[in-house]
């Protein structure tokens, strides 16, 4: 179970209903088979986490790769001048770009509709880990193309014809600065062209636009985020992903290792 929100309303609060309701939903959960429940509770919720049952995992990062440097130095120190001194920052990009080994034979397109090939990278990748949301067609859309409230564009990666993997991004506009965020990638662990080709096509197609940031979230120490540090990605603030035990067969000390995880910032309500 992936806890989402749990809150009081202000004129309520310190009386312990947060802890009841909580402590209720968790209870006819375990008594309905959930093994755990996993989420992102926050520093306001303070001792409730601990006396709820709740126990940290591993943090989640966010990371970002500028595109545009030069349009937020400009924005930044109010020169609008600065804007136009792109030199730099496109042999930068170049040099990253570089970096990324592109596979000949893996090609992307863009797809409205999560189909059976979804399914087939879903179970050409989920023995690469212990513990994940089913990422087949059903939750794809479901989670990305049947969104209400954000916009998510998918690309299927194909290797001589045969689905190999995906990537899904999301474009934000604020106050007039574009950015993206890469919202979630699923490809077999060695198969280290159809990852780089995807996050190239990607970058390449950001780079023809307004965007300047591109960002998303990895958890430190795993092969993802040292890939991510490698091609230009730099840390910012994280948080901790935490878990309620409900089973008592869990087996919570090797879920504590973050490799045995498919886990990315699309499980939770943050991208």
């Amino acid at each position: 179970m992936v806890s989402v929100d749990t809150m009081t309303a202000p004129e309520f609060r310190r009386r312990g209903l947060l802890t009841q309701v909580a402590g209720h939903a968790y209870a006819a959960w375990r008594d309905n088979g959930v093994a755990f429940v996993i989420g992102l509770p926050n520093n306001q919720w303070g001792s409730r986490t601990g006396s709820l049952g709740w126990r940290p995992l591993f943090p989640l990062q966010w990371m970002t790769r500028p595109l545009r440097p030069e349009a937020f130095v400009a924005r930044r120190l109010k020169l609008p001048v600065l804007e136009r001194m792109t030199v730099p920052a496109k042999v930068a990009n170049r040099l990253l770009q570089a970096c990324l080994h592109r596979d000949p034979e893996v090609h992307t397109e863009r797809v409205t509709q999560a189909d059976e090939s979804f399914d087939q990278i879903w179970e050409r990748c989920k023995s690469d880990c212990s513990y994940s949301t089913v990422r087949d067609r059903n939750w794809v859309n479901w989670r990305f193309l049947a969104s209400p409230s954000q916009a998510y564009e998918l690309t299927l990666a194909r290797r001589l014809g045969q689905p190999a993997g995906y990537c899904v991004h999301s474009l934000t506009q604020n106050e007039g600065r574009i950015s993206a965020c890469l919202v979630d990638v699923l490809v077999a662990r060695t198969d280290h062209g159809t990852r780089d080709t995807l996050l190239w096509q990607l970058i390449e197609t950001l780079l023809a636009t307004n965007v300047e940031v591109l960002s998303t979230l990895a958890v430190p120490g795993t092969q993802w985020f040292r890939w991510l540090r490698r091609v230009g990605f730099v840390p910012r603030r994280g948080f901790l992903v935490q878990l309620v035990p409900l089973s008592a067969q869990l087996p919570v000390e090797s879920m504590l290792d973050p490799n045995r995880w498919n886990l990315s910032g699309a499980d939770f309500d943050v991208i």
